[in-house]
């Protein structure tokens, strides 16, 4: 009986380690040139912070501890703050902070939702979304809260603001045809032109880095799923195929991956995902949330 249980432990010991080794391996092969991804993440205590880790999902660190609910995090174009949406005081607000964590600074003070930051590519102005106006509209400040615009005026829903880094152009999604879909218009606002048409809502637009894709969320099938398409909309490619939701598409500095968050496994984990669809791999393993991966700037 002894010898019995010895070797179910042996046999038990050996399947765990060639299954963390397994998952090493997978997490290895993520070669880019992106060094971090920040994210949401309820795994502490209990309510949103934002978070980073490598690209291979290691060396995890927690960068805000409040009572409050910290979101949407996105990395300044020299990798050196973090700017994130944070609900505090019953409404929610934009924030800005060192890449350590360090030098927290509020950037707007209103009675109003603010949501979403974008950076533009040469790091001076942030655009976001807010219901200020009583229609959610885009607007934009400076990168230290002054000086607010608006960029859309319409009596539709304008959300989920995205700065091309390479053209300054901003990727958006409006229900302004009467279901979502994808816009871009001009760094002032200008020159407003759909890119999605089909009866799916169309949601979260990112930016390749190199300008020449949008990766983006469809609702298809009763889930979402992700989807690319040239900067012009055209050659739409669907990435992942399953029946739980994918969200929040995020591309790698050099524009070969793409990290999201998925519901697949009961709770919601990090992915990564290569541009053409290929070599997902999970980066986060937990009974936590894990949600809006941001991935960082070039090493330097």
């Amino acid at each position: 009986m002894n010898k019995k249980i010895s070797l179910l432990t042996l046999i038990a010991i050996i399947l765990l380690t060639i299954i963390s080794a397994c998952r090493k391996s997978s997490q290895y092969k993520i070669q880019t040139t992106s060094c971090q991804i920040a994210f949401v993440s309820k795994r502490d205590d209990g309510d949103s912070e934002i978070h980073v880790m490598n690209a291979d999902g290691s060396n995890e660190e927690q960068l805000t501890s409040n009572r409050w609910f910290d979101n949407s995090p996105a990395w300044s174009p020299d990798g050196a703050r973090i700017a994130y949406a944070s609900y505090r005081d019953e409404d929610n607000k934009i924030f800005v902070m060192n890449a350590d964590g360090s030098n927290e600074q509020q950037l707007t003070f209103n009675e109003w939702d603010n949501y979403l930051p974008t950076w533009s590519p040469d790091g001076a102005r942030i655009a976001f979304y807010s219901n200020r106006d009583g229609v959610i509209e885009i607007y934009v400040m400076d990168a230290d809260g002054s000086n607010e615009q608006r960029l859309t005026f319409n009596d539709w829903s304008d959300y989920s603001p995205n700065w091309s880094l390479t053209d300054a152009r901003i990727a958006f999604y409006s229900d302004r045809d009467g279901d979502y879909e994808i816009y871009v218009m001009d760094a002032n606002g200008s020159n407003v032109q759909q890119l999605t048409f089909n009866d799916r809502i169309d949601t979260s637009p990112s930016w390749s880095p190199d300008g020449a894709q949008i990766a983006f969320i469809s609702y298809i099938d009763g889930d979402d799923e992700i989807f690319i398409m040239d900067a012009d909309g055209g050659n739409v490619q669907q990435l992942t195929f399953n029946e739980w939701d994918d969200s929040s598409p995020s591309w790698s500095a050099d524009s070969n991956w793409i990290a999201f968050y998925s519901e697949r496994d009961e709770d919601t984990e990090i992915y990564v995902i290569n541009a053409d669809g290929g070599n997902e791999q999970q980066l986060t393993f937990n009974d936590w949330y894990d949600t809006a991966p941001a991935w960082s700037p070039p090493c330097n």
